[in-house]
Order: C-alpha cells, then sequence, then structure tokens
C-alpha cells in the first residue's frame, strides 16, 4: 500500500445474457437491465448528491430486494479522509461511496475500490468513450460515471451589447475581445484565470489536445512542459501582464461578489455552472447567456471536462454484485437520469441523457429564455478523449495555486510556473513511494 496524502478540500445477480453493444445501434432508453438473483439485501452509499432519493427511490422498486443506505459524510473532504481512515484500519467502507474522476487515481492505489468489471463491462457503451475511461484501468473497471461539466461559456449579453462585443470563436477573437472590452471599462474583464483551480486551467489544455499526464500501462507519465500546456499557459500568463484578465481566487466571497456586480462579464466553467449562477448572480436574471467556448481550430471543434464523479464499489464491501448493479442502474437508468438532472443538479454523462434534452429543454429566464441544455450538450458532445489524472492532486492543486500567484505577481515567468510544477510534482510523488514515474512524455 502506498503513502497518501491526507485530503483537506475541497447477494447476487445474473446477467442473463451477455450484449455486445455498439453506440450506432443501442437504444439508451430500452437496456437490459441484469436480473437480481440474491437475497435481500442493505447497501451502504456514501454520497453528497443533493436529493438524490428519487433515483434511489426508482432503484428500490425496480429491485425490492435491494434496500439503500445513503450517508452524507459532509462533502468530498470529509468523505475523501473517512475512505483513507477506513481503508487503512480494514473496516468501515461502505459497499458503495461516490469519488470524483480526478481523485480516483489515489483511490485505485489505495485499495479502497475494487474492479467491477464483471458485473458491468458489458455496459460501458451506456457512456460516453471518455467517461468511462475515466473509471478505467484496460478492461479493469473501478465505477461508474455519473455526472461531468464540459466547458461552456458564461457571458452577460447586456455587457457585451453595450460595448459592442461578439461573442468569441476563437481563442485569438476572444485576446482581441478581452483587450477591446478591458480598454473601454477597466472596471469590467471578458473572463478570469482561477489560480486556485488547476483543474479547470487542465480542462482548457485537453480542450487544445492536450495534457500534462497520464496514466497506461502500470506507469504514470508527467509532461508538464509539453508544447500545448506551454502555449496555454503563455497565453492566460500574456493576458494577466497586459491586465485585461485577473487572476483570481475562485469560489470566494470575492469572486462572488466579482461576478454579482457585473466585473466579470464572462467566464469558463462547467456544464454544472448554471444552478450556482442563478444563485449567486441573482440581480442580473435574465441578462445571461451560454455560448460553446472559443476553439483554437474551429474546423475541428474540441473540448475539455472539469469535474464530475463516479459511484465505486468499495473493496469491503460483501455485496459487491448488487452494489455493482446499484452503481450502474441508477447512472444509466433513463427515469433515474432525468432525476439526477431535474432533482440532484448534475449533468449527467449517460448517454441516453442527450436523448432526453429536447423533452427538458424549456426556456430558461435566467438565461433570458435562452434554451441552455443544447448548448450544454453540444459542448458535451465535443469531449474527446480522456487521460489518467495522478495520484496526488490535492498537491497539484495547491503547488499551482503557489506558482500562479507567484507569476501573477512578476516573482517569476509564467513557463515557470509548469516547469517547477513538473519538478516538485515528480519529487513528491517519489516521496509517496511511487517509481513508476515517466518524465517528459
Amino acid at each position: 500500500m502506498r503513502k497518501i496524502q491526507v485530503f483537506v478540500l475541497v447477494s447476487t445477480f445474473l446477467v442473463l445474457a451477455v450484449v455486445t453493444f455498439s453506440q450506432t445501434s443501442l437504444n439508451y432508453t430500452n437496456v437490459a437491465y441484469p436480473k437480481y438473483t440474491g437475497g435481500p439485501v442493505t447497501l451502504t452509499v456514501w454520497s453528497w448528491v443533493p436529493n438524490i432519493q428519487d433515483s434511489i427511490d426508482l432503484f428500490e422498486k425496480a429491485y425490492p430486494d435491494i434496500k439503500i443506505n445513503l450517508v452524507n459524510v459532509g462533502g468530498a473532504g470529509p468523505t475523501y479522509s473517512k475512505l483513507l481512515s477506513s481503508t487503512t484500519s480494514g473496516a468501515g467502507l461502505p459497499d458503495v461511496t461516490q469519488i470524483e474522476y480526478t481523485f480516483l487515481p489515489q483511490f485505485i492505489d489505495y485499495g479502497t475500490v475494487r474492479d467491477i468489471s464483471q458485473w458491468v463491462l458489458q455496459y460501458k457503451d451506456l457512456f460516453p468513450t471518455w467517461a468511462w475511461e475515466s473509471v478505467s484501468r484496460g478492461n479493469k473497471v473501478y465505477g461508474i460515471p455519473q455526472d461531468g461539466g464540459a466547458l461552456a461559456y458564461f457571458y452577460r449579453k447586456d455587457i457585451f451589447d453595450r460595448y459592442g462585443l461578439t461573442v468569441p470563436k476563437t481563442w485569438n477573437e476572444f485576446e482581441q475581445e478581452a483587450i477591446t472590452l478591458h480598454s473601454k471599462d477597466p472596471n469590467v474583464y471578458i473572463a478570469d484565470f482561477e489560480e486556485n483551480y488547476f483543474m479547470l486551467f487542465a480542462a482548457l489544455v485537453w480542450q487544445d489536445g492536450g495534457t500534462m499526464f497520464n496514466y497506461k500501462n502500470g506507469n504514470y507519465y508527467v509532461d508538464f512542459t509539453n508544447p500545448t500546456a506551454m502555449k496555454l499557459i503563455n497565453f492566460w500568463g500574456n493576458l494577466i501582464n497586459k491586465g485585461v484578465v485577473p487572476a483570481d481566487f475562485a469560489w470566494s466571497s470575492d469572486w462572488y461578489n466579482f461576478i454579482a456586480k457585473g466585473n466579470l462579464a464572462a467566464f469558463v466553467s462547467g456544464a454544472w455552472m448554471p444552478t450556482f449562477l442563478t444563485d449567486l448572480a441573482k440581480t442580473s436574471s435574465g441578462e445571461w447567456r451560454v455560448a460553446l467556448l472559443p476553439q483554437w481550430n474551429p474546423e475541428e471543434p474540441q473540448n475539455g471536462n472539469v469535474g464530475g464523479s463516479a459511484f465505486c464499489v468499495t473493496t469491503q464491501s460483501k455485496h459487491p454484485e448488487a452494489a455493482a448493479l446499484f452503481a450502474l442502474w441508477i447512472n444509466s437508468e433513463p427515469n433515474s437520469v432525468k432525476d439526477l438532472y431535474a432533482d440532484s443538479m448534475l449533468w449527467p454523462v449517460a448517454n441516453v441523457f442527450s436523448g432526453e434534452i429536447n423533452g427538458l429543454d424549456t426556456p430558461n429566464a435566467f438565461f433570458g429564455g435562452q434554451k441552455i441544455m443544447g448548448v450544454l450538450d453540444q459542448a458535451a458532445q465535443q469531449v474527446k478523449f480522456y487521460f489518467g489524472w495522478l495520484p496526488v492532486m490535492n498537491y497539484v492543486q495547491s503547488e499551482f495555486q503557489t506558482q500562479v500567484v507567484n507569476a501573477a505577481s512578476g516573482k517569476q515567468s509564467w513557463e515557470d510556473v509548469l516547469k517547477n510544477m513538473q519538478t516538485k510534482v515528480v519529487s513528491f510523488m517519489k516521496t509517496q513511494g511511487y517509481n513508476n514515474i515517466i518524465v517528459g512524455q
């Protein structure tokens, strides 16, 4: 068992027939889920997803011999801390736990979650390839994807109209619009660079077809200084140096006020953002809109993803088959998926959700009557690939913030941000017992 950093952040069923699906022919709304043939069982599930009980009720109706004991440990941080301590002690893990994609590798390496491929692999085409890869290592599957956060551009139409701006289609246009807006009103910005949110920067690199790390064939590949990542850090650093984009601390009271008061005319975030934005920018209701992200190559549009979680079966579960069935069903069955969106405010990644959007996509008053779900679904369809996160993402996030603050204050170059991160992250991984690191590829 490897060392692991402490987080501060944030029965039996029978598969009657193994079916090989193709995404072109699969009817996502008429899936033959496994029949449960075991005796009555109660599964303990740890999750911080709000209002998920409706989906659980649907599952218990479909499988009356499987009951769910839902426990909210207190959010991601407390859940992860308890998962670590229970894994270490050898007792106390639930049957199923929610884990963000970003942190799943850490719990795979630590022995907290188990491979459930024998029960769910044949259902992989119920999910986008990138989402399935987010919970897999080769043919081993360590969870069922639940939700995601394809990147989108949220902007104030009234501010754009006031200053004669158009929504940028390319990042070059974005740069020019950033300069134009700030020259007309030095108190307003077209976007921000969130110094405490490495996962968003990683998603922007992802959108350009790049990644700074990966996992394959038993090794962690680390290359923070690859050309794509360097291009992105220099692009944003140049905008910050010019004073047309601020480096700020996301999810802070100052950031909330910046958005609420109109200092931030637009920003990049995930598909889950509308619910949060509705609450923090009530005074500008009706003025907001959603657009696809600017592209580096409009002829081949791509996107990245920020956020999202999986439901994983733990190594201490005495009912892994039933637990795997629950994780699969609740995150792919059409009615459950619709409830996860409508009640739990998630953006489900199950392929069936895309087919349900027309019926759910009503005019949104906060977004000026825009039907935003179609835009967000198009953004989700532009996510083309996936990569393996490092098992020390809490450290990566902390180091990113330190390095960005130093660059934004002029203490080092923007390229030094990623050069220093590579050195420090590799060194830290080695102190945690990771010797399967390949650098520069």
